[in-house]
């Protein structure tokens, strides 16, 4: 009969065995690596890793964040949960803006019939590329114009409607994509650049897109000489 000392000391190894089993097979799990254009109902409940640009960022009573990702190559989105301690954690260090490139590793779950990345520790999301510009074509923006709310873009087209205002200029830059014609409103601040823009000429403009209530419309206002670059006339 055992008596109560070797009880004792087989359910002690024991336990640590199957805590040193759960330690190695927890290390062993890796995520699998998916696009957010490819989020499907057989990946939930799984671990999963993605990249994405940051398009919205919302803080809630609770401390929890939600963050938006958008592929910007099929403008796919997916929101990233964060609960109140991962958020504060992560948020101490991180500098999460639109425009930001991020890598989230999380477990798919569905909320109010959409999928989204729950995160586990603060370490498992990071930034990998922080908000600069990101290129995307103006048919893309008007597409889908609330996932590039805030951010900084870069887009190219032909200058259209043309004209002056105090203190820069303000035109539609016109590109063509599937045989449709989109017009994307832009506004530059800076006068030395004026008397090089008109009708006709191509540009790349990097600016902060956004719906403007006064003018009715969403836009790309551009702050500087540096953010035109005239591709040819």
């Amino acid at each position: 009969m055992i008596d109560n000392r070797k009880l004792l000391a087989i359910v002690i190894v024991l336990s640590l065995v199957g805590v040193i089993s759960l330690f190695f097979y927890s290390a062993s799990i890796k995520p699998k690596q998916v696009g957010i254009s490819e989020m499907n109902e057989n990946l939930v409940g799984s671990l999963v890793q993605l990249n994405g640009t940051i398009s919205r960022i919302s803080t809630f009573d609770s401390g929890a964040t939600s963050i938006e990702l958008v592929d910007l190559g099929t403008n796919a989105t997916i929101t990233i949960f964060l609960n109140a301690d991962i958020s504060e954690v992560w948020l101490s260090t991180a500098d999460p803006i639109p425009g930001a490139t991020l890598e989230a590793t999380g477990v798919v779950e569905i909320y109010n019939d959409e999928y989204e990345i729950v995160i586990g520790t603060s370490e498992d999301i990071k930034i990998i590329e922080p908000a600069t510009s990101n290129s995307v074509q103006i048919w893309q923006l008007l597409a889908s114009p609330e996932i590039f709310d805030g951010m900084t873009v870069a887009v190219k087209g032909e200058v259209r409607s043309y004209d002056t205002i105090s203190g820069g200029a303000i035109f539609n830059l016109r590109a063509e994509q599937d045989n449709s014609t989109y017009y994307l409103s832009c506004v530059v601040f800076e006068d030395d650049i004026v008397k090089d823009l008109g009708n006709g000429i191509s540009v790349e403009v990097i600016g902060e897109f956004g719906y403007y209530q006064n003018m009715g419309n969403w836009q790309v206002v551009v702050d500087g000489e540096e953010n035109v670059t005239i591709i040819n006339h």
